[in-house]
C-alpha cells in the first residue's frame, strides 16, 4: 500500500506529464489487495489526469489545428475558418497586406488562384480574392471599368477603360479588334468608320443612303423628326405636309390632323373638338353659319352658311333665323322668326327693336294710294331743289366778296 501511495505522490509531483490512465491502473493493479484506498486512489488519479488534459488543451491557441509551441507564432496549420501565413507561422481571420484569401485555399496568397471559370482579383479592402465583373476576362476591380481584358462578346472602350456590349454614340463596334472605334465626324451613330457608314445624323443633317446631308435631292423631302430623306411627309406623321418650295416636311396648323399646307384654309382633316368650314378648321361655327347635325360624308363641312337674311341661325332657310341682318326687321309669328325688308300688312316697323309689331286693336291699318305716294315724291324733290339753290346762292355771295377784297 505504501508503494501505491508513493507512486501516486510521484505522479502528482510530475504534473502527470508522462502518466496515462492505463499506467496508473497497471501500477495499482500490482497490489494484490483491492481495498477502498486503492479504489479511491484510482478515482483521484483519473480526475487529476482529466484536469491536466483540459489545461494542456487550453494552453494551445484556439484557431490552431497543429503547432510546435504555445504562442501564436508556433502554428503549423489553422482551423477551417482561419487562413495560415507560413512566413509568420500565424493564423488570421483576414490576411494582412499584401496577402489575400480565398475560400477554397487554407493559406494566405500573394496572388489569387487562376483555376476558376471567372477571373479573380485581390480586393484591397476585404483582402479576399473576388470574381471579376462578367464583362471582364481579367480585371483589377469589381466593375466593368476595372477590366484589363474584356470577356467574349464585349468591346473595349478606351475613353473610360470599360468593356461594353454596345458602343456609345459616335462609336461603332469593330468585330475584328473587339474595340469601340470612332465614327466619321458627320455621323451621330454608325456601323463603320467612313462617312458612308452613318446610321443616324445630327441636325440639321439627315440620313440619305447611309450618309448625312443637309439638303435632300428632289423629289425627296427633309424630315427633321425622322432625321432622314423621305418620299412623303405624312407617312409617319399624318399632321405634316410637304413644303414643295423648300423640299422639307412641316407641321399643319394646330387645329389640323391632316392638311395640304400651313394656313387655316388648307385643312383636310381636323382634330376632334374642331369644326371644318370651307377647308378651314375652326374652334366653333362663326356668326352667319350653323353646325350641321348630321354629315353625309367626312369631307362635308361641319359649319354651313345661314340664309342671307339671317345674322345667326340654326338651319339653312330664312325661317331658321335666330337674329336678323341689321338692315332687316324680324317678325316672330307662330314660334317662327322671319327676317323682312318690309313688314306685312297689319304690322308696323319698330325702329328701336328692329321688329315688326302688330297694329293695336283700337286702330285700323291705313294704306296710302298711288296718288298720295306720288305727291310725297314731288314734295321730296322740291325740298332737294331748294337745298341746291341755297348752296348756289351762298357760293355766289362768297365769290363777290373775294372780288371786292382784291
Amino acid at each position: 500500500m505504501q508503494m501505491i501511495l508513493k507512486d501516486y505522490a510521484n505522479c502528482v509531483i510530475l504534473n502527470v506529464k508522462s502518466v496515462s490512465v492505463e499506467h496508473l491502473l497497471s501500477v495499482l493493479s500490482a497490489s494484490r489487495i483491492f481495498t477502498c484506498s486503492k479504489l479511491l486512489a484510482i478515482v483521484a488519479l483519473s480526475i487529476i489526469f482529466q484536469i491536466h488534459k483540459q489545461e494542456h488543451a487550453i494552453s494551445v491557441l484556439q484557431p490552431v489545428r497543429d503547432c510546435d509551441g504555445p504562442s501564436s507564432s508556433n502554428c503549423l496549420s489553422c482551423n477551417l475558418d482561419r487562413y495560415y501565413l507560413a512566413d509568420k507561422k500565424e493564423c488570421y481571420d483576414i490576411c494582412p497586406s499584401p496577402y489575400f484569401s480565398h475560400f477554397t485555399k487554407p493559406d494566405c496568397l500573394l496572388t489569387c488562384p487562376t483555376d476558376f471559370q471567372n477571373y479573380l482579383f485581390g480586393n484591397p479592402v476585404t483582402r479576399k480574392c473576388e470574381g471579376c465583373n462578367e464583362a471582364c476576362q481579367q480585371c483589377t476591380g469589381s466593375t466593368n471599368l476595372d477590366c484589363v481584358k474584356c470577356a467574349a462578346k464585349y468591346f473595349y472602350y478606351q475613353q473610360n477603360n470599360s468593356c461594353l456590349l454596345t458602343c456609345p454614340d459616335n462609336k461603332y463596334a469593330d468585330s475584328i479588334s473587339m474595340k469601340c472605334l470612332p465614327c466619321d465626324k458627320s455621323c451621330t451613330t454608325c456601323n463603320g468608320g467612313s462617312n458612308s457608314n452613318c446610321t443616324s445624323c445630327l441636325l440639321p443633317s439627315v440620313l440619305y443612303f447611309s450618309q448625312c446631308i443637309q439638303n435632300c435631292p428632289n423629289p425627296l423631302y427633309k424630315d427633321e423628326d425622322l432625321k432622314q430623306c423621305v418620299t412623303g411627309c405624312s407617312l409617319k406623321y399624318p399632321n405634316k405636309y410637304a413644303d414643295t418650295t423648300n423640299m422639307v416636311c412641316k407641321y399643319c396648323h394646330k387645329y389640323y390632323n391632316k392638311c395640304i399646307g400651313p394656313s387655316n384654309d388648307q385643312c383636310q382633316k381636323y382634330k376632334r373638338s374642331y369644326f371644318k368650314y370651307n377647308d378651314s378648321c375652326i374652334e366653333q361655327c362663326q356668326p352667319g353659319t350653323y353646325q350641321v347635325a348630321k354629315k353625309l360624308s367626312e369631307n362635308e363641312d361641319d359649319c354651313k352658311k345661314c340664309s342671307s337674311e339671317c345674322e345667326t341661325c340654326y338651319g339653312p332657310n330664312n325661317q331658321n333665323c335666330l337674329t336678323c341682318k341689321i338692315s332687316l326687321h324680324f317678325l316672330k309669328k307662330n314660334y317662327i322668326l322671319s327676317c323682312l325688308t318690309d313688314c306685312l300688312d297689319q304690322y308696323i316697323k319698330d325702329m328701336l327693336t328692329k321688329s315688326c309689331q302688330a297694329c293695336p286693336s283700337s286702330t285700323y291699318f291705313f294704306k296710302a294710294s298711288a296718288n298720295l305716294s306720288l305727291l310725297a315724291i314731288l314734295d321730296s324733290l322740291t325740298l332737294i331743289i331748294l337745298q341746291i339753290w341755297e348752296i348756289v346762292f351762298i357760293s355766289f355771295i362768297y365769290l363777290k366778296y373775294q372780288q371786292h377784297l382784291t
